[in-house]
């Protein structure tokens, strides 16, 4: 006698997956994005910082020069006082301070043959200094290149000459490495030695290589 048994029959239910929403996709690949960039600015360098030099103050000093024949006269040698209001330091290659005295105003394109005098001269009639650093905040004053009488200086606090003061500062910075930074200044300083104008040419710029 044969003996057949009857299994159940079984059902599974059925699956159905959904394809996800194109809000849901969007979503995922934004912030997918997001992490990669946010990956890359954890490991890159910081910004490298600059140094920024602009003009404080200008002063005279002033005293007496004994001359080959025996004689003294009142030399006036003006000063510049600058300052770094950058955040990171600057080191002096080479600063020129060159006072001009004229018995009028310069045209624009007189006060550009002058700023370019100075600039293309700057190693010769400049003041080399050996790793001289101006942190940031710190003030450092450089005399002008020549001194000059009395009487010159005279005429210009009594109105009477015209005081122009052409001046290069080159310096390096973290941001340029070992390029060379030059800060020019052309301006008309007042009698007080307390206030100045720029040239009607410009050329009070910081140019970066």
């Amino acid at each position: 006698m044969k003996w057949r048994i009857k299994l159940p029959s079984l059902s599974f239910p059925k699956w159905t997956i959904e394809p996800p929403s194109p809000w849901v996709v969007l979503a995922l690949i934004v912030s997918t994005i997001s992490a990669i960039f946010s990956a890359f600015n954890y490991f890159k360098s910081p910004p490298k910082a600059r140094a920024a030099l602009v003009i404080e103050r200008f002063e005279d000093k002033s005293g007496p020069v004994n001359w080959p024949d025996g004689s003294q006269k009142t030399m006036h040698q003006l000063r510049m006082w600058f300052k770094n209001n950058g955040l990171a330091p600057a080191t002096i290659r080479n600063v020129v301070v060159n006072p001009e005295y004229w018995p009028g105003l310069m045209t624009p394109e007189q006060e550009s043959q002058r700023m370019d005098y100075t600039a293309k001269n700057k190693a010769m009639i400049g003041i080399t200094p050996r790793g001289a650093e101006v942190v940031t905040g710190q003030e450092v004053a450089y005399p002008s290149n020549s001194a000059v009488p009395n009487e010159l200086w005279s005429d210009f606090t009594n109105n009477k000459q015209i005081l122009y003061v052409f001046a290069v500062i080159s310096f390096f910075d973290e941001y340029s490495g070992d390029r060379e930074v030059v800060t020019e200044i052309c301006i008309r300083l007042d009698t007080s030695l307390n206030s100045w104008n720029h040239c009607f040419s410009g050329h009070n710029e910081t140019r970066r290589p």
